[in-house]
């Protein structure tokens, strides 16, 4: 999973998505059969025979299969299939006196299981949640096991372990409805346990925001389980200390080592980072600041940046109607997300103290891509006069032309370099900002593989529909609710104009390049 949010938020539907993630162990069984785990015979089930793992995110996803047998009165466990994660895993098997079995699986990828036999199973099933644990992330979601006669997993749709569980989210009005039932005593062990196993999953190098969610989550249940748990909330109040000493904004940037330059002398790829991001976006302070860094590591001629601001968690001024069409064009939902070349990879974010390990994900992808060579050229002029920006570009696609799948088209984006505001998470500038797409934010489709475009643009009319745009948006269908501080002037100053061929059959970006406006 992606950790995406501020770990507190100050509008009251985001704090109810990170409620129903912890619950979410519980209301997956819930939601799928009407009804509850029920307490196990004494001593637990036997658990000799052939078991399946199965995830619940809604759907059934399956995990492993897997034969237990008793060696010296303990069970010993032994994979049959299992996904990729399992690997070459060892994998233990407990139960405890009261009935709870517990699974572990350790070294390709962390896996705990916990559950009680399901009323209604005998001895067959035990219904329960299970922890999926990876570079320091934990993802929580219902699960089963089940006696099986099969020895190799179905063929799912895609890989279980892509299948978060934020899926769980179309399920929203039901889990809603079912959030209720938790707070009966019948629950609040079972509930009490899986916090604890979501706690001790983080990993101590995990993001600060998401060590202190997974602890305050524990703290919160904790205490309506009537078990107040002091050494976690002494651990809380450390954690929230240390966000507001990592969330203030940094005097002065990153130093980063320059680009080295190219090894391979055929390497000529661009690489274009777009970064979407947002001034009431806490996680987003370690992307932008590692954002802010690239410009100083890489030249123009080698990567290209990007900023689109998006009303993510809150209302950001800098958002423009040009921003959201980008949002949707790559159906982005959380902030911060990355697209490298079209493609998204590094995403997620942190705190200030992150923002060195987020410049380091986006240099090792960068110097990835800039291995490779393009697959079209792109020759751009922009120059102003008085209000008026006039652009001449021109592209030619070198390898996809004429193929009936591909559609590449020509984009153009005014990019301004510093836009000072500060929002919630008091980063006091952002850098970058996309202030409109010229011509469209679907561009212009080639013809015969090449095309040549002239476009101006007045600078007092994107100011203006800025203006309007954001005078309308606290009453708009989309509205997250007023702006908290007062709007910043749209100054426009230090423009750059950009071009950029992207093929909208599988939104590769095959060229880009930027130049100042003179």
């Amino acid at each position: 999973m992606t950790f995406n949010w501020p770990t507190w938020l100050p509008t009251r539907d985001y704090r109810l998505r990170y409620r129903i993630m912890l619950f979410l162990a519980l209301l997956a069984p819930i939601v799928g059969t009407g009804r509850c785990p029920a307490a196990a015979a004494e001593g637990g089930p036997d658990l000799n025979g052939i078991w399946k793992l199965v995830g619940q995110t809604p759907g059934d996803s399956e995990w492993a299969i897997f034969e237990v047998k008793k060696a010296d009165g303990k069970p010993i466990v032994e994979i049959i299939d299992g996904v990729k994660v399992f690997g070459k895993s060892q994998i233990y098997l407990e139960k405890s006196a009261d009935g709870i079995v517990v699974l572990l699986a350790y070294e390709q990828g962390d896996v705990t299981f916990k559950g009680r036999l399901h009323e209604d199973g005998g001895d067959d099933r035990i219904v329960g949640a299970m922890q999926f644990r990876a570079s320091g992330m934990a993802s929580t979601s219902g699960a089963r096991l089940e006696r099986t006669r099969a020895t190799k997993l179905a063929e799912p749709s895609e890989p279980p372990e892509k299948r978060g569980f934020m899926a769980t989210f179309g399920l929203l009005p039901e889990l809603q409805k079912a959030t209720a039932e938790f707070l009966n005593d019948r629950y609040k062990s079972l509930e009490l346990t899986t916090a604890t196993v979501a706690a001790d999953g983080i990993r101590i190098d995990a993001p600060t925001t998401t060590r202190a969610w997974a602890v305050s989550r524990l703290v919160d249940v904790a205490r309506r389980a009537g078990k107040a748990d002091v050494v976690a909330e002494t651990e809380l109040a450390k954690l929230k200390a240390l966000i507001a000493e990592e969330g203030r904004p940094p005097t002065v940037p990153l130093v980063v080592e320059p680009f080295a330059g190219r090894r391979d002398s055929d390497g000529d790829q661009v690489v274009l980072v777009e970064l979407f991001t947002g001034a009431q976006c806490g996680p987003c302070v370690a992307a932008d600041i590692a954002f802010d860094a690239l410009s100083a590591a890489y030249k123009p001629i080698d990567l290209i940046t990007f900023q689109y601001h998006l009303h993510i968690p809150g209302p950001d001024p800098l958002t423009g109607p040009d921003s959201v069409s980008r949002q949707d064009y790559y159906r982005v939902r959380s902030t911060p997300s990355t697209y490298f070349n079209g493609r998204a990879m590094a995403g997620s974010g942190g705190s200030v103290g992150d923002s060195r390990r987020k410049f380091n994900q986006y240099r090792h992808v960068i110097d990835e891509l800039l291995k490779g060579k393009r697959e079209a050229t792109i020759e751009l002029v922009a120059h102003r006069t008085g209000d008026e920006v006039h652009i001449t570009a021109s592209a030619k696609v070198d390898r996809r032309a004429g193929t009936s799948t591909r559609n590449p088209r020509l984009r153009l984006a005014l990019v301004e370099e510093s836009v000072p505001y500060s929002g919630s998470n008091r980063l006091p500038s952002h850098h970058y900002v996309v202030r409109a797409l010229p011509g469209g934010a679907e561009g212009r489709a080639l013809e015969g593989g090449k095309i040549r475009i002239e476009e101006s643009i007045n600078l007092s009319k994107v100011r203006s529909m800025q203006e309007a745009y954001l005078k309308g948006y606290p009453n708009s269908p989309e509205s997250r609710g007023a702006f908290p501080n007062p709007l910043p002037p749209v100054e426009l100053k230090k423009l750059r104009v950009a071009a950029f061929l992207q093929d909208d059959s599988d939104r590769l970006v095959l060229d880009a390049i930027i130049v100042p406006v003179d």
